[in-house]
């Protein structure tokens, strides 16, 4: 289940640890029972993927990876969530870094082996050009 999690999602799997991480945080560990957008967006997403889990699948992978796509309304409140968490701490860059690390991710090395010659130099062009702004911006800001 991990494995077409990552195939179908790739790093924004990983927003649903944050969404839990976030609100276990927030109302366990703090107790403060505050319902920010962003917090409702989470919940939304975290009850979606529990009613998504007890859809009935296969054992066989082959179901498995296929069914894993009647999750995408669970992980886009997720995801949007991330989004919104990062533009409130000021972290954008750090998103801008996910999104190009997905695109390195898509690769599917066992069909398309040649796409590596393609992906691998536009995204460290873009990781150049986002580094080269955001040191601009740095620069811009300090005068």
């Amino acid at each position: 289940m991990i494995n077409a999690g990552f195939g179908e999602y790739h790093l924004w799997i990983f927003s649903a640890l944050i969404a839990l991480i976030i609100l276990f945080n927030q109302y366990i560990i703090k107790r403060k029972f505050n319902l920010s957008p962003i917090n409702k967006l989470f919940m939304i997403g975290l009850v979606n993927l529990m009613f998504y889990f007890n859809f009935p699948t296969s054992s066989q992978t082959w179901i498995m990876v296929s069914s894993f796509r009647y999750s995408l309304p669970a992980f886009l409140p997720l995801i949007l969530g991330v989004f919104m968490l990062a533009a409130q701490n000021k972290k954008g860059e750090l998103i801008g870094y996910v999104v190009i690390a997905n695109m390195i991710n898509m690769l599917n090395m066992a069909y398309y082996p040649k796409l590596v010659l393609i992906y691998l130099p536009t995204c460290l062009v873009i990781f150049y050009f986002l580094n080269r702004n955001i040191i601009k911006q740095k620069i811009e800001a300090k005068v």
